[in-house]
């Protein structure tokens, strides 16, 4: 049983300190970070192609689809590769004109809800505008939310990795 929890400690340990490593990669290399995964989601798709391709010669039946599936997925990848910094200037562009979008219908929904006398109409109301100023506010700084959420599971990361520490420090002593 001490050998378990010996192992345990060890395993937790090495977790917690990659936790702080990648947090702290995380938060301060933000921008590499975005770019080697859409990379990594681009390799993944001309893999993903060579295993349509292989798998449309080595079956006897012959689908077309998976012709077609590996010609999108490697057409996907090489766009991923060879276009990085555009895919990740663009992501966030379309997700705030999303939300603008999602603003202004919620907007409408708060006026539709005022009108039959709902209550819920100001939460809605409120919610409408948040989601509003917030697409707008991504619009106009595109780099603003890929960097919020990559700062957040940075510091997530980090702050994880760090309490697990303690908390085996803390552990030892009793």
């Amino acid at each position: 049983m001490n050998e378990r929890l010996s192992s345990f400690l060890k395993n937790r340990l090495v977790a917690a300190i990659a936790a702080i490593v990648f947090g702290l990669i995380l938060i301060f290399g933000q921008a590499q970070v975005l770019e080697v995964l859409i990379r990594f989601m681009g390799y993944v798709c001309i893999g993903g192609a060579i295993a349509c391709a292989l798998v449309y010669f080595v079956r006897a039946n012959h689908d077309p689809m998976q012709v077609v599936a590996a010609v999108f997925l490697a057409f996907l990848g090489l766009i991923f590769i060879l276009a990085t910094t555009a895919i990740v200037d663009l992501f966030p562009v379309i997700m705030g004109i999303l939300l603008v979008l999602g603003g202004f219908s919620d907007l409408a929904n708060a006026y539709a809800l005022s009108q039959v006398g709902d209550a819920g109409w100001k939460v809605t109301l409120v919610m409408g505008v948040l989601v509003l100023v917030l697409g707008i506010l991504i619009c106009l700084h595109p780099g603003f939310i890929a960097d919020m959420i990559i700062a957040f599971m940075g510091v997530t990361l980090l702050l994880s990795g760090v309490f697990d520490l303690y908390m085996m420090a803390h552990n030892r002593k009793l």
